[in-house]
């Protein structure tokens, strides 16, 4: 495995576990930031670019 794939694989593992780590402890606070996002159509289009933007970023880095 290339050194770039074990980067992103603990990158993105790590993210993942303090995302949902968070999402388990603040549970009505997850519920209302998801519920407060999807009524903005501004906040989710951010989201959504910024979520397109790493994507490519990882898919262009990582093409093998």
């Amino acid at each position: 495995m290339s050194s770039r794939t074990i980067f992103l694989a603990r990158l993105l593992g790590l993210y993942c576990l303090i995302v949902a780590l968070f999402m388990f402890t603040h549970r009505q606070a997850t519920i209302d930031i998801v519920t407060q996002m999807v009524q903005s159509q501004v906040q989710l289009f951010f989201v959504g670019l910024i979520g397109i933007s790493a994507g490519l970023a990882m898919v262009l880095g990582h093409n093998i």
